[in-house]
């Protein structure tokens, strides 16, 4: 990337100094073609991407696209200060276009390519940097790069892959962990066992033996962020309004609905002090009135049992059949946010009325 970078710098500077003795001839050439008009546009669209939306959802899509158009108009801007050729035969226009097209895909392949070069695993975000990583569901080769530059210790997959909806990349990390030493944990659909599995989770994020750890679910976006707002509350201590605001940044929407009882369910038994005092938490209590946990109906697990702690994953298990409570979030939502919906004020994020 500084190697790009620096060769990009280098073009536009020596496009500079050439062209610097004829400045007023290209001026006026831009104007002509109306150039100036596009890169002020640009830079006011580009400008705008650092701009949030008030009380628009999801958060930050309108911002994106701005720096979308914004692109668009420079890239118009540079089509436009292209010299005209001369009049030549149809065999040195196709020419031309061929080369140009050529290498319009050769730089779309080599920036797609330095892209997931730069993030092999999707989603891949440091929580506590040199400790605790998520992801997405990681590709053999992702992990390889990935593990290269952090040399996981643990990895914990907080989707039950003893279900239907098991990940096909499964298999690939299962036979890396064994490969490469590092302890694999994977959670189970048994609801029964999901708190001793939360808890086995965290004690691992406290752990500096287990460090670096690389938390994922399928697509990190529902159980992962979950699970960080947990850390983040009941080990490091913040406040719920910031737990809430990080996941809503993460998937760039409000947390999922589940996530209401989930906190309810977990957070209080885990930290009951700062649970019983902070103002977040109240909240969400009043979102949840009246809403039954289906978490509620599950027996617990017999005194001793706990989580699947090793490799390989237990997957020949039949789904079961009856209503089952979250996990770490629902599969489906049993508690839409009606009222947060209705009433915004409810939520601690949401912008003031």
């Amino acid at each position: 990337l500084v190697g790009a970078a620096l060769g990009l710098s280098a073009i536009v500077a020596a496009s500079v100094v050439v062209a610097w003795p004829r400045r007023r001839e290209v001026v006026e050439r831009g104007r002509a073609r109306r150039i100036p008009s596009l890169l002020v546009a640009a830079l006011v669209l580009v400008a705008s991407r650092q701009v949030e939306v008030p009380g628009v959802e999801p958060v930050g899509y309108w911002p994106r696209w701005m720096m979308v158009a914004g692109l668009i108009a420079f890239d118009l801007a540079l089509v436009r200060a292209m010299p005209r050729p001369a009049a030549a035969g149809w065999l040195r226009r196709a020419g031309l276009w061929l080369a140009a097209t050529s290498g319009w895909a050769g730089l779309v392949a080599a920036g797609l390519w330095l892209t997931w070069y730069h993030r092999p695993l999707e989603r891949f975000k440091a929580v506590v940097p040199g400790k605790i990583y998520i992801s997405a569901m990681p590709t053999a080769r992702g992990l390889e790069i990935a593990h290269r530059r952090h040399h996981f210790k643990t990895i914990i997959n907080l989707f039950p892959e003893d279900t239907p909806d098991r990940s096909p990349r499964l298999p690939d990390e299962q036979r890396f962990a064994r490969e490469h030493g590092i302890r694999f944990l994977c959670n189970t659909s048994g609801e029964a066992h999901a708190d001793a599995f939360l808890d086995q989770t965290l004690a691992l994020a406290r752990d500096p033996d287990a460090w670096p750890i690389l938390i994922h679910c399928h697509a990190c976006q529902d159980r992962t962020p979950a699970w960080v707002g947990i850390y983040r509350f009941v080990v490091e201590g913040r406040p719920l309004v910031q737990v809430m605001q990080e996941i809503e940044r993460h998937r760039g929407y409000r947390p999922k609905a589940s996530v209401t009882l989930l906190y309810n369910r977990v957070l209080e038994p885990r930290a009951p002090r700062r649970y019983a005092s902070d103002p977040t938490a109240a909240l969400l209590r009043r979102c949840a009135a009246g809403t039954h946990d289906p978490f509620d109906d599950v027996k617990p697990a017999p005194a001793g049992a706990g989580a699947n702690p090793a490799p390989p994953a237990r997957v020949s298990r039949p789904p079961e059949t009856s209503d089952r409570g979250p996990s770490l979030t629902l599969g489906r939502r049993s508690l839409e946010y009606h009222q947060t919906l209705a009433d915004p004020s409810l939520h601690e994020s949401a912008p003031p009325p």
